[in-house]
């Protein structure tokens, strides 16, 4: 039986952990504070094998290792993610969700992570280098509730299940992209009320000749 003051190594005696998870060979504890840190303990003895102060976090919500046990992934409250390289500290910043980030986790094989969040998206993003690679999911709640509660990869990593507070649960397959770039763009000018002009995010009305292909 051991006992580890995490509050006492960062500094931050006030801070709550947030969330545990134990590596896939039992052998490390990765805890997540609060107060923008992190730790992986030894769980034999509770000794901190490696720690992490992420100045852009403000509260981590979830706390996931690799299935290798040397990265992390953290869902925060200031509406990022982050990817942790245990070994040698290096992390990679996930932004693109709009609000609280409430979930994150790696697909089995590490190739992926998914986060969920509160503006009803969840997101891929590739766990080597922290590119945002898909949307694949809106639930149909609008802001201030908070929608999304869970979001997990299947097994095989081949699908990826999202729960929201509508009382539903989705299915969504991944697959490699197939469509050209002019029938993605189609596509968007067909559904999105949105126009991205230089970096400036703008309303536009939907494209109802792009929709049929005109």
């Amino acid at each position: 039986v051991w006992a580890t003051s995490l509050g006492a190594i960062s500094g931050k005696p006030g801070a709550n952990i947030a969330s545990f998870d134990f590596s896939s060979d039992g052998r490390w504890l990765l805890a997540a504070a609060a107060a923008q840190s992190a730790f992986v303990l030894n769980v034999a003895d509770g000794q901190v094998r490696s720690s992490l102060l992420e100045p852009s976090a403000s509260r981590f919500n979830s706390a996931r290792f690799d299935r290798s046990g040397e990265r992390a992934v953290m869902s925060d409250a200031n509406g990022i993610a982050l990817i942790w390289k245990i070994g040698d500290g290096h992390t990679w910043v996930l932004r693109g969700h709009a609000g609280e980030v409430r979930t994150a986790d790696f697909s089995g094989d590490g190739l992926f992570v998914l986060t969920s969040g509160v503006d009803a998206t969840a997101r891929i993003w590739d766990a080597a280098t922290g590119e945002m690679l898909d949307i694949i999911a809106e639930h149909g709640r609008p802001m201030p509730d908070p929608p999304f509660h869970a979001a997990a990869f299947s097994p095989d990593g081949h699908f990826v299940l999202t729960g929201s507070i509508d009382g539903v649960i989705r299915e969504w397959e991944l697959r490699e992209e197939s469509r050209n770039s002019a029938q993605i763009d189609a596509i968007l000018r067909c559904r999105a009320p949105w126009r991205l002009e230089g970096e400036v995010l703008s309303p536009a009305t939907p494209d109802d000749a792009a929709c049929s292909g005109g």
